[in-house]
């Protein structure tokens, strides 16, 4: 991470370390190709959680809708048939 923020060299952050310059390198080079790729990732998977969540927040209202059209067919249905004293409970 000191590495990544350039507050001190290479030869400084070996030194204190107790490491080869070249090993600070290595790392340096390691976390800055998996910061982009944790952030690519990360950015992708929030925008298809999103659109999930759209999907079914569409599905529920389209289900919901359903339901409380069946219920009116159903009450229709019943009073047309003499059955109007059944009560149609919602969920």
């Amino acid at each position: 991470m000191a590495a990544a923020k350039g507050d001190r060299t290479t030869a400084q952050l070996a030194s204190q370390l107790g490491i080869h310059t070249s090993q600070v390198t290595a790392w340096k080079k390691q976390l800055m190709a998996q910061v982009a790729e944790r952030f690519a990732d990360g950015r992708q998977r929030r925008t298809e959680q999103a659109t999930d969540e759209e999907e079914l927040h569409e599905q529920i209202g389209r289900l919901k809708m359903e339901v409380e059209w069946l219920k009116k067919s159903c009450r229709g249905r019943l009073r047309s048939s003499g059955y109007a004293s059944i009560p149609i409970t919602s969920t």
